[in-house]
């Protein structure tokens, strides 16, 4: 009884050892396996992180909802901005419908902030969020300036700014200029 116990432990052991040793013995595989570095981290495909037309027009619904890519809002009162009249507050509330209603996307937009979508970053513009920032009256209409950033297709947040100035003038909308904040040149995005 002794002896068989010995030599089922013994043979234990010897399949232990030779399991170990082939599984540590180098392969001797025809192709060439990559090897990865530990202090690496494996980084998935861009396209693993940009949505599909599918995804987009499922988040968008009917796309009839111009909020849901174009948002805009009186810019809320704080250090740089100073409070408002119940007057002034409804001016920009008008204001503010007229550029939902607008929507506009001038060119220079879309050069200012062309390096979201041609970077290597994992989101895309999906839209606009904007503040309205101030409305003045002119001969015939308003002056209106925006400050702009894109929407992205992830929960990073681009930091710069883009303020953008118009005319509402016999119902028209023109679009004067544009120009990047200076207070945040360069480009910033915050995670």
């Amino acid at each position: 009884m002794k002896r068989s116990k010995f030599l089922v432990i013994g043979a234990f052991g010897m399949l232990l050892t030779c399991g170990y040793l082939a599984a540590s013995a180098p392969s001797k595989s025809l192709t060439k396996k990559r090897k990865i570095s530990p202090q690496a981290p494996i980084r998935m495909p861009r396209e693993n992180f940009i949505p599909t037309p599918e995804q987009v027009a499922q988040f968008q619904g009917t796309n009839n909802d111009p909020a849901r890519l174009y948002t805009i809002e009186p810019a809320p009162i704080r250090a740089e901005v100073k409070a408002r009249s119940p007057e002034e507050n409804k001016l920009f509330e008008q204001a503010t419908a007229i550029m939902l209603r607008e929507r506009p996307v001038p060119p220079d937009r879309v050069q200012f902030f062309k390096w979201v979508d041609e970077g290597d970053f994992r989101f895309k513009i999906k839209g606009w969020d904007a503040f309205v920032y101030t409305v003045t009256p002119i001969p015939g209409g308003w002056g209106i300036r925006l400050k702009v950033w894109p929407q992205l297709t992830t929960e990073a947040q681009v930091a710069n700014g883009y303020f953008e100035e118009y005319t509402w003038t016999d119902g028209v909308l023109s679009f004067v200029k544009g120009y990047g904040d200076p207070r945040t040149p360069g480009k910033m995005v915050h995670w």
